[in-house]
């Protein structure tokens, strides 16, 4: 081979060499960049740890002890709790007095006002808590002096209730057969 044909052929070779180069670098750069990838702000990327805190606060607000019916329902009720504990020995004894139970008859006692008015005034409900029991006594009437309307014991779990004027023999079954 000639002298001047391998200065050709090592140039070709050099030219080859050097474009393989910048197709090797370009393909490498390709590899290398990222294409623009859009960032995603705070509630974008935590959508289903938002959807969790919603669902957990709007369960709390219907069923848990912040509901907006429990605390509507203690905003109405007044509760007088300066004064003795009913207990289910003074009920009892209250039951023996069947038809004549009146308002000054339970003054001394602990009561939360459920009481309401209506077009012909105020209508009395007072509700008696009974110390170390679920039962409830329940009084009402239109005046809060005289007889009550009604006097009923109310076992609110169990939906059950009973008017306290049966007598003492009823009022203990009727204790007996809810008491825990």
């Amino acid at each position: 081979m000639k002298p001047s044909e391998k200065r050709a052929l090592e140039a070709e070779k050099l030219k080859k060499e050097i474009s393989g180069e910048s197709e090797n670098t370009a393909k490498a750069s390709d590899e290398n960049s990222v294409p623009y990838k859009r960032k995603e702000g705070f509630f974008q990327s935590h959508v289903r740890l938002i959807t969790f805190i919603i669902c957990v606060v709007l369960i709390l607000t219907v069923l848990g002890p912040w509901a907006i019916d429990t605390l509507v329902a203690r905003k109405r009720g007044k509760i007088i709790d300066n004064k003795q504990s009913l207990t289910v020995e003074t009920v009892i004894a209250l039951a023996d007095k069947e038809n004549y139970i009146e308002w000054r008859d339970l003054e001394k006692y602990n009561y939360t006002d459920r009481g309401y008015s209506t077009p012909e005034g105020r209508y009395e409900v007072r509700e008696y808590p009974i110390l170390r029991s679920d039962i409830v006594l329940s009084v009402g009437g239109k005046k809060a002096s005289g007889y009550p309307d009604y006097v009923r014991l109310i076992y609110y779990r169990g939906g059950k209730h009973i008017d306290l004027r049966k007598g003492s023999a009823e009022i203990r079954a009727f204790i007996e057969s809810v008491d825990d």
